[in-house]
């Protein structure tokens, strides 16, 4: 094997220039001894780099170093930008053949098995709220990943209440997530409830087996730290600031005009004031020639209002609007085609003039650039984090240039007691604070200017503002979330939020998703009982079924704040989250097909030739049609002609009946960053597929891959024997003769055909309807889990209990590796006939194994000291570690099912 680089020759290869002298610092320490709870350092050092630290430290320390290394930030525009860096890597280092790339990739590919040279040396977990689900991070317990997310997505994972996870997937990410996973919670000021819950978690909750490798990590990054310091905390030392790029970029000079703005009238008109003032104010910095300026407000109204103020002017640069308040696609399309000119890497001899104005969502980590900044006064730490955008690169002064910066106060928010809903009393105080050290009314903003006129502690308390505080975490709220069971939630079931944002002030956000083939008529309709009531509820149900809403088209805000209707994106968000050709051919949900006139049915039911009438509607269509969906106008043309193979859906809505196409695309189809993976395969459904295989080849294919990630993962031998054990025998209750018949489709001599018990059966498709009349012509009782007849077998075997360590782990990881009996199993009614299961399963070396049981018992007996309940998920074995071992002996049976799957089936 190539001769492992050390970091700086690394560092140089991945981003063609020697690390900063913390970066160096901060990779011998975590390569020596272990990460430090706290990385503080001013914005624009190049805290993301935090990532290639540890991926360096997966490939030289492996044994020690968390195999998951996730960017948390509570700003979803900089989850994206963190994504844009870890994809980059992962690129870099998958295209190298020789060199130190090369040489880490190839020590990250062996780390999980991977036998392709160019294949992806680890995967990239992008996770945010409205981005396309993509778990493809997820499918093995020891690859090693990058991620960035949000506190709401990696936190409601780690608490077993992962937001847009299902219920049977949730032990599994939080499996992953509590352990081999390292944290880096960025902005920490942020996210101060998200942290005090990490803290109470490592701190009280995971406490694991001595022999177990303890692989969970927490490292706070801020550039505007609060609470107590950490005594082994990194930060800047005189190299460092002696660094030439550092000393340019924390040296810069940042003067900022302080204004106060008076202001009357109503709260509208107020801020209408601030509004106008902040145009102009950007007018003023445009007259004098500053080209990218930023325009950053406290409330997204007034931010619309001066959007609207300055978008309207002709002679005016580009101007874009971005807010918390924003689709998902349409912030994607802001960031694509508006920040991407404020970006700090781009060429600023070319750059377009443009104005980017905000609010809060831009001010921590985006890597933005303005030449000019226009504020509204904030807290002196939300100050800070704003005027890091300002001549972030330090580069103005080299050109010849200064920054321009403009603070803006209203009047009324300065008083002592002024108590803004953001920034509480610190308004007024952090006025004051600037004034004190401004001269001429202009105060210098830089870094090192800041750092050279500190506030006092007492001080300092007033200048931040209010965070809230997470709850105390108990050890019962551990024990309701660990009970996953899609069934037998707990009641009550504490809201995770809480714990990660702490009690939030004013009215609760809800989605908001636009479809302009439903009209308000339909859904008012829901309510009727007359027969053309029902028949329009079908309609918008039928819809939405084919249809389904998407977070990439959701509008996160408060209710009450619901306005005009906006462009329909369903379309887009079918083919960007499920990849997936939507066309709805419905007059308000085409605008992107311009103005043409659209094809409809004769009627309201579908006929060979509406494909005909579609297809001469293809021909009417300009020769350069837009964009469609994002592809390109040739591509969408034949795609499109090529699904008319099939017969388009016609569906009914207040406008009359229209068109309905939907077609999943080839993954070739989508950009590899775009593409959705499905990580798991939970339903029951799942013991059909592609191909027949055998009870016994499964049970082998399973301990194998459960024998390859324990070994991978370095699991001691004790636990690795229990994971490993659990696995061969997590199926073996499909050898009932009832499911056997299931399988078979009902078909007894497809049984008798067959030979031996099967794991999995190749059957044609089958309606619903027909599945549910085979299951009960099989006897099987309604409810009836696969997983209890394997756990009453195992249980009744004595050589086998001999053969654990942990005979409840053993239990719990069979009873639960499709997710149910955590705690609770499904009451089972109708099965009290005591049945004998026998099954055969051979291992090389060992002798031939009878099992034997019966499925009959109550299952709810497995409700009490079950260790898939309370008891278990936080005892001996830590917080993480019994999910963790879930995770490992699930992700096997997945990882056999689809290897098997994809050569189409083995005896």
């Amino acid at each position: 094997m190539t001769a492992l680089p050390s970091f700086a020759e690394f560092y140089e290869a991945l981003h063609g220039r020697d690390p900063f002298p913390w970066q160096t610092r901060l990779a011998d320490q975590v390569l020596a001894a272990d990460w430090p709870d706290l990385l503080d350092l001013p914005t624009g050092t190049g805290k993301t780099s935090a990532l290639d630290v540890a991926l360096y430290a997966m490939a030289r320390v492996p044994e020690r170093t968390p195999r998951r290394a996730i960017l948390v930030v509570d700003r979803r525009i900089v989850v994206e930008q963190g994504a844009v860096h870890a994809r980059m890597v992962c690129r870099r280092l998958a295209e190298a053949r020789r060199g130190p790339l090369f040489a880490i990739a190839e020590v990250l590919r062996s780390l999980f098995g991977s036998k392709k040279e160019n294949g992806a040396p680890f995967a990239v977990a992008v996770l945010r709220g409205g981005a396309p689900r993509d778990d493809d991070w997820a499918k093995r317990p020891d690859q090693p990943v990058l991620g960035v997310s949000t506190v709401d997505q990696v936190g409601s994972r780690l608490l077993f209440r992962g937001y847009g996870v299902g219920p049977k997937l949730a032990s599994i990410q939080a499996g992953l997530m509590g352990n081999d996973t390292l944290i880096l919670l960025d902005e920490v000021h942020l996210a101060v409830p998200f942290a005090q819950t990490l803290r109470a978690l490592r701190g009280r909750y995971m406490k694991s087996q001595a022999d177990l490798p303890d692989r969970f990590r927490v490292v706070e990054m801020s550039a505007t730290p609060t609470g107590v310091r950490p005594s082994n905390a990194l930060e800047l030392s005189d190299d460092d600031r002696a660094h030439p790029l550092i000393r340019k970029r924390i040296g810069a000079h940042k003067p900022a005009k302080l204004v106060e703005v008076t202001v009357h009238g109503n709260e509208g008109q107020r801020r209408a004031k601030i509004a106008k003032e902040a145009a102009q104010a950007a007018r003023a910095l445009q007259a004098e020639g500053v080209k990218t300026i930023g325009v950053v407000l406290n409330r997204v109204d007034t931010a619309r209002q001066v959007y609207a103020l300055l978008s309207g002017e002709e002679e005016f640069p580009k101007v874009v609007l971005v807010t918390g308040r924003m689709r998902p696609l349409d912030r994607d399309r802001v960031v694509a085609q508006g920040l991407i000119h404020a970006d700090a890497s781009r060429d600023r001899s070319s750059a377009v003039p443009v104005i980017v104005v905000a609010t809060q969502c831009i001010e921590a980590g985006a890597d933005l650039d303005f030449d000019g900044l226009i504020t509204e006064l904030a807290s002196l730490d939300a100050l800070k984090q704003r005027f890091g955008r300002l001549d972030r690169r330090g580069e103005l002064a080299e050109r010849g240039l200064s920054a321009r910066s403009v603070i803006l106060a209203r009047a009324d928010a300065l008083s002592p007691d002024a108590d803004d809903p953001i920034y509480g009393t610190a308004l007024g105080s952090t006025w004051r604070y600037l004034n004190l050290h401004a001269k001429q009314q202009t105060v210098d903003m830089g870094v090192s200017a800041l750092i050279a006129s500190p506030p006092g502690p007492e001080e300092s308390s007033t200048l931040v503002s209010p965070h809230t505080v997470a709850p105390v975490l108990l050890p019962g709220h551990i024990e309701a979330w660990a009970q996953t069971s899609p069934l037998l939630r707990p009641d009550p079931d504490p809201d995770v939020s809480l714990w990660l944002h702490g009690p939030q002030r004013g009215a609760a956000d809800v989605q908001l998703v636009w479809r302009g083939d439903l009209e308000v008529a339909d859904l008012q309709t829901w309510a009727d009982v007359d027969e053309r009531g029902v028949e329009r509820r079908d309609e918008v149900v039928s819809a939405l079924e084919m249809f389904r809403p998407s977070a990439l088209e959701a509008l996160p805000l408060p209710l009450h704040a619901a306005k005009e209707p906006v462009v329909d994106l369903g379309d887009l968000a079918q083919l960007r989250g499920r990849g997936t050709l939507a066309l709805r051919l419905h007059p308000a949900s085409s605008e992107w097909l311009g103005r043409v006139e659209l094809p409809k049915p004769q009627d309201e039911s579908t006929s060979t030739e509406d494909r005909e009438t579609i297809q001469e509607w293809l021909q009417t269509l300009p020769s350069d049609p837009p964009d469609v969906a994002g592809l390109r106008p040739a591509e969408w043309k034949r795609i499109l002609g090529a699904r008319l193979r099939r017969t388009p859906a016609v569906l009914g809505s207040g406008a009359g009946p229209y068109f309905a196409i939907s077609e999943r695309l080839p993954a070739g189809k989508l950009d590899a960053e775009e593409r959705v993976a499905e990580a798991t395969s939970e339903d029951d459904a799942s013991s059909f597929g592609p191909a027949d295989v055998s009870l016994r080849r499964h049970s082998a294919d399973v301990r194998a891959k459960a024998e390859e990630f324990v070994k991978t993962l370095q699991i001691p031998s004790a636990v690795a024997n229990d994971v490993v054990l659990a696995a061969w025998l997590h199926d073996v209750g499909k050898a009932d003769a009832r499911f056997q018949m299931v399988l078979a489709g009902g078909d007894a001599a497809t049984v008798a055909a067959k030979g031996e018990p099967q794991a999995k059966s190749r059957l044609p498709n089958m309606s619903a309807a027909r599945r549910r009349q085979v299951w009960n012509a099989s006897g099987l009782p309604r409810g009836y889990r696969h997983e209890l007849t394997s756990l009453s077998m195992i249980e009744d075997n004595a050589a086998i209990l001999q053969r654990c360590n942990d005979h409840d782990l053993v239990l719990h990881l069979v009873a639960s590796h499709h997710g149910w009996c955590r705690p609770f199993a499904p009451a089972v009614a109708g099965d009290q006939e005591v049945r004998e299961v026998k099954l055969e399963l051979e291992r090389p070396g060992d002798p031939v194994l009878a099992i034997q049981g019966a499925q009959a018992r109550d299952t709810l007996r497995w409700t009490e000291g079950s260790p898939s309940g309370s008891g278990g998920s936080i005892g001996a074995m830590g917080f993480g570690d019994w999910p963790g071992s879930e995770a490992i002996l699930r992700l096997a049976d997945h990882r056999a099912s689809e290897e098997v799957a994809s050569t189409g089936g083995t005896p």
